[in-house]
């Protein structure tokens, strides 16, 4: 470009000249600007985590670590909102579903038959059936009702009540308790039932909630826990054994 401009006439060559100075000014201006919001950017984002305490919450499967996060949001943070709660709809079924499975295996263990040998179906049905929800992801009609006649069968809460001696997750009686609302249509899970769901999902789960001038944020790891034996035995085990 400097050999184009040479062989130019003077006074071309001054305004080319003061054509160019001028670009490369306004680029330099532009990049200063840019440079200096980014560095005020970084220089804010400094602030603002100096005031942040991060909390890595960590523990064997099954601790209390969700939990506690949860209460940590549901009393720092404004609680959960109506589509945070229905988003754990499906996973209260799958607790109740899963620990009416736990209850029936320890049953065998404990050799108690049920009180109604009408309920043996209602027991093969839960025992064989790998989902509670429907393609509408609404409870299945056969479970719901497969459900509640098991849960007023004496053998079965006489077992619930062992649910110690099978390792029957803590939250069970909750929900077996709280069956005829779970179960209703429409069902929204409240924040009691959503501190005790237990999720086989697995990921990060974070909460932020401040206190004062500082910033806390929980971070949990959540892993998915391995199925026990009781949940891993074979579908067709007899219920109504005499002993």
């Amino acid at each position: 470009m400097l050999c184009c401009l040479k062989s130019l006439p003077a006074p071309l060559q001054i305004c080319m000249g003061m054509c160019l100075h001028q670009d490369v000014t306004e680029e330099g201006k532009k990049a200063k600007l840019q440079s200096s919001k980014i560095e005020q950017d970084l220089c804010e984002h400094a602030r603002t985590e100096m005031n942040v305490v991060k909390i890595l919450m960590l523990g064997a499967a099954e601790s209390g670590k969700s939990t506690l996060i949860k209460q940590i949001k549901i009393i720092h943070s404004h609680g959960f909102s109506k589509q945070e709660l229905i988003s754990f709809q499906a996973s209260v079924l799958d607790n109740l579903l899963t620990s009416m499975k736990f209850v029936l295996r320890g049953m065998g263990m404990l050799r108690i038959n049920l009180a109604s040998k009408k309920n043996k179906v209602h027991a093969r049905s839960i025992l064989s059936c790998s989902q509670c929800l429907g393609d509408d992801q609404e409870l299945l009609p056969f479970v719901a009702h497969a459900l509640c006649a098991l849960w007023a069968d004496q053998g079965v809460r006489a077992a619930a009540a062992r649910g110690y001696e099978f390792e029957l997750n803590d939250s069970a009686l909750y929900f077996f308790e709280n069956m005829s609302r779970v179960i209703a249509p429409n069902y929204v899970p409240t924040e009691p039932d959503v501190l005790r769901v237990r999720l086989r999902t697995c990921g990060i789960i974070e909460t932020q909630f401040q206190v004062n001038e500082t910033i806390f944020r929980c971070c949990s790891l959540r892993t998915q826990t391995p199925p026990g034996d009781l949940t891993s035995s074979k579908p067709g085990h007899d219920l109504d054994m005499k002993y």
